[in-house]
C-alpha cells in the first residue's frame, strides 16, 4: 500500500508541477505511516478534496488513476498550504 501511494503521489508532483518536490515519511503511531509530498504549486488536486472522487478514466487511458489509487489505499488523506506550495499527505496502516 505505501509504495503505491508514494509512487502515485510523487508521479503527480512530477507531472503536474514545474518546481522541485520532496517526499517525507514518518510514523504517526504504532502501525501507521504518514507520507507527505511537498511541491511548489499551491493548487490542491480536485480529486483529493472532493467527497466523491471523479469518475474512473476510460479503460484505455494512461492517466487519471493516481489519486483514486491513493484514496483507495490510504486510511486518511489531506492537503495544506506550506512554504509557497502545498503538502499532500496520506496515512496508511492501523
Amino acid at each position: 500500500m505505501v509504495p503505491r501511494s508514494c509512487a502515485a503521489s510523487l508521479a503527480n508532483a512530477q507531472l503536474h508541477t514545474a518546481g522541485p518536490y520532496a517526499l517525507r515519511l514518518r510514523a504517526v503511531e504504532s502501525g501507521r505511516l504518514r507520507l507527505g509530498v511537498w511541491d511548489t504549486d499551491p493548487r490542491v488536486p480536485p480529486g483529493l478534496t472532493e467527497a466523491v472522487p471523479p469518475g474512473a478514466p476510460p479503460d484505455d487511458s494512461e492517466n487519471g488513476r493516481g489519486l483514486p489509487l491513493v484514496r483507495a489505499y490510504a486510511s486518511a488523506w489531506g492537503a495544506g498550504a506550506v512554504g509557497g506550495g502545498k503538502v499532500v499527505w496520506v496515512e496508511c496502516g492501523g
